[in-house]
């Protein structure tokens, strides 16, 4: 790793020094090779590091209604990729799985009832808040593994170019 790699990973790493954008990555000179070799693999090797984590929404504040264990299977660095924030058309893919009894509750229709529906993949594949409780999940899971990295992971913005991909229980 250069020195200039390594410095730009110290500046970073402090809160003050935080990206609008990740594109921003662009105005701070490194060549492709640089970038993917090392800045980019430095970062990824934070997400690598919590594939031996199983992460409980109990554990997390902000995640409402939800019950949940995950964990991440896979990382996976793709080139090509269809962000405008990536700085050489990369994208980093999250394989995620939740664990089979995972819940959630949700108001009925009819009344004022809660009810408690397993989190599976015909929920949300057929359920008509399937969508909705589909983009509340990717949120849980993006706001935990954000807590869990280092504050440089977050400055580099390196969220606006993950691709979370949740592997549901079956019923």
């Amino acid at each position: 790793m250069s020195i200039y790699t390594k410095k730009l990973i110290g500046y970073f790493s402090n809160p003050e020094h935080r990206l609008r954008r990740r594109s921003e990555l662009s105005d701070f000179a490194l060549d492709e090779e640089e970038y993917f070799n090392n800045f980019l693999k430095y970062e990824v090797s934070f997400l690598n590091k919590l594939k031996i984590s199983d992460f409980h929404t109990s554990d997390y504040p902000d995640t409402g209604a939800y019950d949940f264990h995950f964990g991440i299977h896979s990382v996976q660095v793709v080139r090509n990729g269809f962000y405008e924030d990536s700085v050489h058309d990369e994208t980093v893919r999250l394989y995620v799985d939740i664990s089979p009894g995972g819940t959630v509750d949700m108001y009925a229709d009819e009344d004022d009832e809660v009810v408690s529906h397993y989190i599976t993949d015909s929920l949300i594949s057929n359920h008509k808040d399937g969508w909705e409780i589909n983009n509340e999940i990717l949120d849980i899971i993006r706001d935990v593994i954000l807590l869990e990295l280092p504050k440089f992971v977050d400055n580099t913005r390196l969220f606006d170019i993950i691709e979370l991909y949740i592997n549901y229980p079956l019923d």
